[in-house]
Formats: C-alpha cells, structure tokens, sequence
C-alpha cells in the first residue's frame, strides 16, 4: 500500500497541475464567483480520485475503496459519501476558461440579436451616433475587451412579452467608454405605435378625479392619474376609455382633450406618453369599476382644485384614515402642469 508520504506528494502535485487553471479563471472573469468555487471543490474531488489510481488503490469503482475507513481510519462515513460524490461529477462539472476564439465566437453570437433590434428601430434607438454624442460601440473585439474590464455583459440583457431591457456598449464625448442602460416597452417601438396614455381626470363640476394603489417598484401606495398602456395596435383614446372604465368606471362627458406628450424618464426609457384631459358625469362618476382581480386594491379619491395644489405642495393627500399616500408621481404632476399652461397661455384643442 502507498505510504502517506506517496499520498502528500500526490495531492500536492495533483493540485499544483490545476492551480494556473483555477487562477486563470478568477482572472479572465469568465467564471462567476459560484462556477469558480465549484471548480475548486471539483478539481480537489477530481485529485482525490486520480490519486487513488496513481497509488493503486482505487479498483472499480475507482474511488470507493480509496475512500475507505481503512485507508483513512478516521474518516466518518458522511466524509466518504460526500468524497464520492465529489468525484464522481468531477467529469460533469469542471468547466475550463474559453479561448480568445471562442470568446470572440461567444460574443459576436450573443450580440447578433441586439445590433438586430437597434437596426429594426433607428429611429427610437437610435443610429451608432456621430462625434459629441454617446456611440454605440458595435466592434466585436472592443465590446470584449469593454467586458472583461467591467466584468459586465452587454447587449440584451432581459426580455419578455413587455418589455426588454438593454445594457449598450457605448463611447463617451469624452472617448471613454462603458455601458448605458435602456429599457424599452416592447408595444411602443414602432414610430406610430401606442405607448400608452394618461387621463387628467375632473368631474363636471370641477373636482379631480385620483385613484391610490399599491405600485411594486416603489414598494408604497401612491396617488396619481388613471393611466394605462396600450396594445401597439390599439387607438389611443380607446386605450383612455377601457382603463376610465377598469379603474374609475365614470362615464365621459365630452371629447378627450389632448393636452401634451411625457417622456416618462429620458435617461432611462424610450418614447413619450400622451396625456388627455377628461371630464366625467359627476352623478354617475366612479360608480360602477370594472377591475381585474389585480386591480382590487384601487382606491378612488375626489379632490378639489385648492385640495390637489395642497396635496402637491406637501407631497402627499390624506387617506380616508388620516394616513398620508404620497402624491409624487411623474405624470400626475406633469399632467397638472401642462393643463395650467393650457388655462394660462389660453391653447383650446
């Protein structure tokens, strides 16, 4: 049988002929923090069982009787059962870092779906950008290069039926580099598509019309405007009407009256929203919401004009409660501005 001394020297040259592998590794970053321990575990498994077949004492299966209490005779039984599952995905785990070539190949198949988007939409992504203004960066061996200095991916980086959200490789004004984030709703790409509207809601005899829910990406309740997006095929004021009766259920005296466009956030999202002003029956308002299952959480709120400037100066109305739900959202506030420009420069539609 081997002598300890032949099994020292074996793990020690073992794991020395896999040390540059595990280093490269953590160095190209082409492993994440949890592939590279897996590795670590793995090739120690790996050397385990590859010494029982220098020592000779491993027969099939190899590793058993290499861990066994006789060979090691303090060795628990729960230390033989993880030992052999150790080695015995050796062969399914271990993943060595890509090549150059293959890192290039990776990459330039990885990014062939984004330039494909970019190049659908020009005008509401963009074109790759002239000098003095933000580029996108479309060589291959530059994005890879911008990648490993990072230790980010570019291109698409999520995507579903709603939307797609996009890391770009891009060049500063400056001649820097880096990436900007883009998130795009995938039914407003197309120049004439829907993005959706926002109703400036008042009743006719003159109060304004908000309704508070619960909204996951501030993790709060908020009060704001009735506002929906729409189908990319569906008329915008059809959109107004189907979401005034979802969560406000009142019924529309008049035409909707345009009152101007929004850019939600212009260093983040693409495209504007329209906002209307609507005029609602006051005896038939708010009657009868037609919600979804999702939607049940709405709360309707009846405000005066001296009430809404109140609310937005403090930031907040009074609920039913005496509980305070902000009153700070984007739209809300830029659908009071732009009707307070109508009233004061006299624009009629």
């Amino acid at each position: 049988m081997a002598s300890q001394s032949q099994y020292v020297s074996a793990h020690i040259h073992m794991f020395a002929l896999w040390l540059p592998v595990i280093s490269r590794s953590l160095l190209n970053h082409q492993r994440s923090p949890i592939e590279t321990c897996g590795i670590l575990l793995d090739l120690i498994g790996t050397a385990l069982a590859l010494q029982g077949e220098l020592l000779n004492t491993a027969p099939q299966p190899k590793h058993r009787q290499y861990f066994s209490e006789s060979f090691f005779p303090n060795i628990t039984r729960v230390e033989i059962a993880a030992a052999e599952t150790l080695a015995t995905f050796s062969s399914k785990v271990v993943m060595l870092p890509l090549s150059e070539d293959e890192i290039l190949a990776e990459t330039e198949s990885r990014m062939k779906p984004y330039f494909q988007l970019v190049d659908r939409y020009p005008h509401i992504l963009g074109p790759g950008g002239v000098a003095q203004q933000i580029q996108i960066i479309r060589d291959i061996q530059e994005i890879v290069a911008l990648e490993k200095r990072l230790g980010v991916k570019v291109g698409i980086a999520a995507q579903n039926k709603f939307h797609t959200m996009l890391v770009d490789p891009v060049r500063f004004s400056n001649g820097t580099t880096g990436t900007y984030d883009r998130y795009l709703v995938n039914t407003a790409l197309n120049a004439e598509d829907n993005r959706g509207a926002v109703a400036l809601t008042k009743t006719t005899d003159g109060r304004y019309v908000f309704v508070s829910q619960f909204r996951h990406a501030t993790r709060r309740v908020c009060v704001e405007n009735i506002r929906g997006c729409g189908d990319s095929v569906e008329a915008v004021t059809h959109t107004l009407m189907r979401e005034l009766k979802e969560e406000g259920g009142g019924t529309i005296s008049g035409v909707p009256k345009l009152l101007g466009k929004v850019d939600p956030d212009s260093g983040l999202t693409t495209g504007g929203i329209s906002i209307y002003q609507i005029v609602i029956d006051s005896e038939k308002s708010c009657s009868k919401p037609d919600r979804d299952d999702v939607e049940t959480n709405i709360q309707i709120h009846l405000l005066t004009q001296k009430q809404v400037l109140e609310a937005v100066l403090q930031g907040y109305i009074l609920g039913e409660k005496g509980d305070q739900i902000p009153l700070q959202d984007s739209f809300t506030l830029a659908s009071l501005v732009l009707e307070h420009a109508h009233v004061v420069s006299g624009i009629k539609s």
